[in-house]
């Protein structure tokens, strides 16, 4: 026989998500619209930045300013 019991699960949630260009509060009460874009990177032993972990968020407005600084386009 098996006994059960409650238990409390802690979870971390998202509770705002600020653009790293503008410093602007992203929305992201709509999971449904691409409001903006995460880009997450862990650099490896002997890179520039050894060992961290580096997120960025960037709204609509500023990826599209990032888009243009770009070279080589993005694939579509």
């Amino acid at each position: 026989m098996k006994k059960h019991e409650n238990v409390k699960i802690d979870m971390l949630q998202i509770k705002l998500v600020v653009c790293n260009m503008c410093a602007q509060d992203i929305d992201t009460s709509k999971p449904y619209i691409d409001s903006h874009v995460s880009l997450e990177k862990v650099w490896c032993y002997g890179s520039p930045f050894d060992g961290e972990r580096h997120t960025i968020d960037l709204c609509g407005p500023c990826y599209e300013k990032l888009v243009k600084l770009l070279k080589v386009a993005p694939h579509l």
